[in-house]
């Protein structure tokens, strides 16, 4: 997404935990955040199959195993999603959450 890289390496920058919550497979994930080179920016990478989610989105189980992770509470916490079942994930986790669709 345009941005996106730019966005997550800012707000790293600025001393503020990112952490990635995905519903693909945990090594998927944590491939495409090497592959776009944010390893250095992302703090924590949960996919599906990471210990500790029971379900996938829309179920708030992978933000809450990334903000335990992070060492977080989610009233401090911005998720940032690009679709419906994300954002439901996102605010049943707790979150502020932002929408920006992905075309």
């Amino acid at each position: 997404m345009p941005g996106a890289i730019g966005f997550v390496r800012t707000v790293a920058a600025r001393g503020i935990a990112v952490g990635v919550a995905s519903s693909s497979q945990d090594s998927c994930v944590d491939r495409a955040v090497g592959a776009l080179g944010l390893h250095d920016a992302v703090s924590v990478v949960v996919g599906w199959g990471h210990p500790g989610v029971g379900a996938p989105k829309p179920a708030p189980d992978l933000f809450l195993v990334a903000l335990s992770r992070l060492g977080v509470s989610p009233s401090v916490a911005l998720g940032v999603e690009d679709s419906p079942t994300g954002a439901t994930a996102s605010i049943a986790a707790g979150l502020t959450t932002v929408v920006v669709p992905n075309e």
